[in-house]
């Protein structure tokens, strides 16, 4: 099942669903509707999707797509399928699977509601740069050293630490601290 987003195009979607053999490949919005998939699922069969966040509807607010996700994913399990997560191979039917898919895709869909570039991958956003919980603990100390006397000299040092992307002066003075909390990495 494909489903075009503006930060996530079909062809980028298709390329993830390549090396499986399906029977069929549906465009939401184009061929079919969610409600058509549901009623086309029979009992053992898996609908593969590229994310997780794709199976969700595409209107309203991030806790609206999400909780769509979370019917969608009941009425497939009600009738004997499951969602295989082709970009990770996870699949629905596994708690622990599932977990992840739906920390991800919450996260996803959050990225998506707000308009952002690459949902995949978080370009744009409050979500960040993707640094290690290694980077991240390297930049809290380089933040807390009485050694470099302003943010400039701060940013340098943690650019000759080798760590990429190099965040700015707004982001290290007020995110960093906040994600590092996140991770169990600051009491």
């Amino acid at each position: 099942m494909i489903q075009p987003l503006p930060s996530l195009p079909e062809h980028e979607q298709r390329t993830l669903l390549k090396g499986l053999a399906l029977a069929e490949i549906y465009v939401l919005g184009r061929d079919c509707t969610h409600e058509d998939i549901i009623r086309q699922q029979r009992e053992g069969r898996a609908l593969a999707v590229p994310w997780a966040a794709v199976a969700a509807r595409q209107r309203g607010k991030k806790d609206s797509r999400y909780a769509s996700l979370l019917e969608f994913r009941d009425e497939i399990h009600a009738k004997g399928g499951h969602i295989l997560e082709t970009a990770t191979g996870k699949r629905s039917d596994k708690p622990a699977d599932w977990r992840v898919m739906r920390a991800k895709a919450q996260e996803m869909l959050g990225r998506i509601a707000q308009g952002a570039k690459s949902a995949a991958n978080a370009r744009r956003g409050r979500v960040g740069y993707g640094h290690s919980d290694k980077d991240i603990q390297s930049m809290l100390r380089v933040m807390d050293s009485r050694r470099y006397t302003n943010d400039r000299s701060r940013i340098a040092a943690i650019a000759k630490l080798g760590i990429k992307p190099v965040p700015k002066r707004t982001w290290l003075a007020t995110t960093l601290k906040l994600i590092a909390r996140e991770r169990g990495l600051l009491d």
